[in-house]
């Protein structure tokens, strides 16, 4: 095999090329490349973060609907709640409305519980 001035001349502008390509083509390619994954990586994190805050919103929402409905069933009177449960147990789908005498002491139960839910609802 015979080396010339031409195979070193050729090596020279091989890596002349390769360094002017690899300054100004390769590395700000690649530079965009990893900041574009690292705006990837920071959306999953914050994604993952409001996943978080919504889980926990809606545990909240689930313990204060079921007391309240327990708080609510606690203040309709007895009579009531055997109309309800008679007409969910016939699976029928039209309601009908019975007037039912409440006490001073009910109707109050029941217009403070009321007025107190609603009421922290219009605060959040």
């Amino acid at each position: 095999m015979d080396i010339n001035i031409t195979l070193v001349l050729q090596g020279a502008q091989f890596f002349c090329v390769y360094f002017i390509l690899y300054r100004f083509i390769f590395a700000p390619a690649l530079s965009i490349l990893n900041h574009d994954e690292s705006i990837k990586d920071l959306l999953l994190k914050k994604i993952e973060g409001e996943e978080k805050i919504k889980n926990t919103a809606l545990e909240c929402y689930t313990i204060k609907h079921d007391e309240h409905k327990s708080q609510l069933i606690q203040a309709i009177p007895q009579a009531s709640t055997q109309i309800i449960q008679k007409t969910s147990m016939k699976n029928i789908a039209s309601y009908a409305i019975e007037i039912i005498e409440l006490s001073k002491q009910d109707k109050y139960k029941i217009q403070s519980f009321i007025i107190d839910n609603v009421s922290r609802v219009i605060k959040k």
